[in-house]
């Protein structure tokens, strides 16, 4: 105790350095809690239920196509009768819903699952009652359960809410219970306002085909106890090869793959996606801190050079080396824990702030980023390795002088010849490098992103999202309004071309089917829309052979448009127009050929993709793609009003330009180059106000070298340069270091550019010549004011 009030009593004596120091290592500990919290809520934070570790996730693989696919409805009853295996087994889906509760339509976003989904997950209602798992998924009641948000949010946390009624897609649903706080589904990433049945989205039964070939839905089982990861594996595969022979129209080619919920909780293919760029997160954040704690210790360092006479002092006095230093390191452990103190609540500010982004999307995506007891451990244990290794050498330093020297004041520290000094200005220099070629190679790529050819043309596209799933709406009144509203906007003046879409480039909507070019071959699995004849012409998709659609492709002549990718795959020797596609060895007619595009993120390989006539196929949520001249705020006014005027009760979404739409494609890299132009900068102003607070103190320690050097007639020019060349030196050091870290590192970030490397010379070079300018910079400035001393008064500065 009394070493940390003695410690208490010295910082408290240096209010500026105390909180220089705190401010700087709290910023440092902040950014790496929030980063920290945010990956462990990707990665490791399990779902709020019983016994997660018991939970899996179960995925639909292809042979040839997709190795992590969701399930039918037929597939899924089949695992849950595997009961030997599963003690229960669950299905949901994510679900647009079209709300309507005092007051006109809106669309919202809400779970469809089974009757035994919150059996499985073994979580209890906060309010009410959860579904009953005696009734079937097809029989269950007109019943809802909201998240514990939404009953704040909308229903004014009122216990009475429970009863009430509201309307889903037209239908009369009754809220009966209220999901636990916390409980936001079981997909990381995603959230929403409700869980309903999952016969709440349809007009009818699924039935027959539909049923086994429709794969939509997630699937998570409980294991029985005893039973382990590999034999629920051993099952899942020999059910699979059972459907594959008992139903060969919808299953054959088609296995089952079983993970546990840490792995695929998180989609897989986003789980992988998003593991690099977490990795470059926490690297980045990391060297930021380190780049701190050098700054620090080199404050440390100069302090204790100050101390030294004092120090001597308590030598003399009695006092070991080994009690001096742990009294410096105490004073170290304080400093640091003051600044993560102070960095918990940075890291809370930083969240929150992220929190309150809104995402280009109309998707809830939902990242459960807080501070919980293991972000908390993070921070403390941080910070204590921290204040140990980057406070120990500075204290070890303290007590190596000559006692006598030090109590005449004598052999002051030598300058730039320190090796510990050196050493820290050229590491602080080598991690700021690392840092600024990310910086700087993500703003090149993010200057790329909008080069990259998307196989459409986005300018002066408009569009607007449409639900017409309400039963009001059957088949012929939902082609009547598309029918009506494209018209009317087609004659406003102004609008070029009118066009609608089941789905839109880049949009959070995977919908995938398998084609064939034999009715005898399995296929491979490919993304798909449904438009209308016109959307090529609006979105300007250049038809590279054949036709586009026309009013003849009705359902009694089914034909579809593919891309040159889908065309060379099954076609590589022949014209593909003409040509006979299956799908679920149902024939249609290849009638055009459309180049290829980016569909789902920009950086994707050219993909196979099929287009079905929405006058064959139709839809019931359909995005309105509108190309005008005019400013696009009074266009999108225009589509408001005539959707509204043409349905009244289907709730508009997605409301936007197609150019605003894209910021969620060019999100990764926009990120990537904010997060790492912000990083680069700090870690600049971080390293140039340590290195030139380092270089200011070491060439204090030289003003009596400096006056007896300008006595002897040494120019002030000459002095400037012998400084600056000396200083120089651990810079340039640090600069080769860093680029050799460079480019051991920073391949990491090749998921996140585009159209460049991860070893572009430019970047480097600007990169490199930046600090090599802050670095004579920070030292020609100490060492001109040096200079501008009188030489007595540098003399007598001993």
């Amino acid at each position: 105790m009394g070493s940390i009030r003695l410690a208490v009593r010295v910082l408290a004596r240096s209010p500026a350095f105390t909180l220089t120091v705190t401010l700087v290592l709290a910023l440092a500990i902040g950014v790496n809690g929030a980063a920290f919290s945010l990956v462990s809520s990707l990665f490791l934070r399990p779902l709020p239920v019983e016994a997660p570790e018991r939970l899996v996730r179960l995925y639909t693989t292809y042979d040839r196509g997709p190795q992590y696919f969701t399930l039918s409805q037929a597939d899924y009853e089949d695992l849950r009768d595997l009961a030997h295996v599963f003690s229960g087994v669950l299905a949901d889906r994510p679900a647009p819903l079209s709300l309507t509760m005092n007051g006109p339509a809106e669309r919202i976003w809400g779970f469809l699952v089974s009757s035994n989904y919150f059996a499985v997950l073994g979580v209890q209602p906060a309010m009410g009652r959860f579904f009953r798992s005696d009734l079937s998924d097809d029989r269950m009641a007109d019943e809802v359960i909201v998240s514990h948000g939404f009953w704040q949010r909308r229903l004014g946390a009122d216990p009475g809410a429970i009863g009430e009624s509201i309307l889903l897609n037209g239908r009369p649903f009754t809220i009966v219970g209220v999901a636990p706080p916390g409980l936001h589904g079981t997909n990381v990433g995603l959230t929403g306002d409700l869980w309903a049945p999952l016969t709440a989205d349809r007009l009818a039964p699924v039935t027959g085909t539909e049923r086994r070939g429709s794969r939509g839905y997630f699937v998570v089982g409980r294991l029985q106890p005893g039973v382990t990861l590999e034999q629920a594996r051993a099952a899942a595969r020999l059910l699979a090869r059972r459907l594959q022979e008992a139903y060969p129209a919808t299953n054959r080619g088609i296995t089952f793959t079983v993970l546990p919920e840490s792995a695929g909780g998180l989609h897989p293919y986003v789980r992988e996606r998003f593991l690099g760029a977490s990795a470059a997160l926490l690297m980045v954040v990391g060297v930021v801190l380190v780049i701190a704690c050098t700054n620090v210790a080199g404050l440390l360092l100069a302090r204790a050079a100050m101390r030294r006479r004092e120090i001597a002092v308590r030598l003399a006095l009695g006092a070991s080396r080994l009690q001096i230093v742990r009294q410096l390191l105490v004073e170290c452990v304080m400093l640091w824990l003051a600044g993560g103190a102070v960095g918990v609540a940075v890291a809370m500010a930083i969240l929150r702030l992220a929190g309150s982004i809104d995402l280009p999307t109309d998707r809830p995506v939902f990242i459960d980023a807080h501070l919980d007891a293991r972000v908390l451990a993070y921070s403390i244990a941080l910070t204590l390795v921290t204040a140990i290794a980057f406070g120990l050498a500075p204290a070890s330093a303290a007590v190596k002088e000559d006692l006598i020297d030090a109590l005449r004041d004598y052999g002051r520290a030598p300058g730039f010849r320190s090796p510990a000094r050196s050493a820290l200005i050229a590491g602080e220099i080598a991690l700021c490098l690392v840092l600024l070629v990310g910086a700087a190679l993500c703003l090149r790529s993010l200057a790329n992103v909008h080069r990259i050819d998307l196989g459409f043309d986005p300018e002066g596209v408009v569009i607007a999202g449409i639900d017409l799933s309400a039963p009001a709406y059957d088949e012929a009144r939902r082609r009547e309004a598309v029918t009506r509203l494209l018209t009317r906007l087609r004659s406003t003046a102004g609008v070029d071309s009118v066009g609608v879409a089941s789905r839109i480039p880049f949009e959070l909507n995977i919908t995938r089917t398998a084609v064939a070019a034999d009715a005898a071959d399995p296929g491979i699995s490919v993304d798909f829309a449904v438009v209308n004849a016109t959307y090529f012409e609006t979105l300007r998709i250049m038809l590279r052979d054949g036709r586009a659609f026309d009013d003849a492709d009705a359902r009694a002549s089914p034909r579809v448009i593919v891309n040159q990718r889908l065309a060379g795959l099954l076609w590589p020797d022949r014209r593909a127009v003409g040509q006979t596609l299956f799908i679920g060895h149902r024939p249609r007619e290849v009638v055009g050929v459309v180049q290829d595009g980016k569909y789902l993120t920009l950086g994707e390989e050219p993909a196979p993709f099929v287009y079905f006539a929405y006058e064959q196929a139709g839809g019931s949520a359909l995005t309105v793609l509108v190309r005008a001249s005019g400013y696009p705020a009074t266009v999108l006014a225009r589509v408001r009003e005539e959707a509204r005027a043409i349905a009244a009760a289907a709730p508009l979404y997605n409301v936007r330009t197609m150019k605003e739409h894209l910021a969620i494609a060019r999100a990764p890299a926009s990120g990537a180059a904010m997060l790492l132009g912000a990083f680069g900068m700090l870690a600049l102003l971080l390293a140039s106000v340590g290195l030139y607070g380092l270089l200011a103190f070491a060439v204090g320690q030289r003003t009596r070298e400096i006056g007896i050097r300008r006595a002897l007639g040494a120019g002030d020019r000459a002095l400037v340069a012998l400084v600056v060349r000396q200083a120089m030196r651990p810079v340039a050091v640090g600069l080769v270091a860093g680029l050799a870290f460079a480019l051991l590192a920073l391949p990491a970030l090749r998921g996140l550019l585009y159209g460049i490397g991860p070893f572009d010379p430019f970047a480097y070079a600007v990169a490199a010549a930046t600090l090599l300018l802050c670095g004579a910079a920070a030292s020609w400035l100490p060492a001109r004011r040096a200079t501008r001393m009188e030489p007595t008064i540098a003399l007598r500065h001993e």
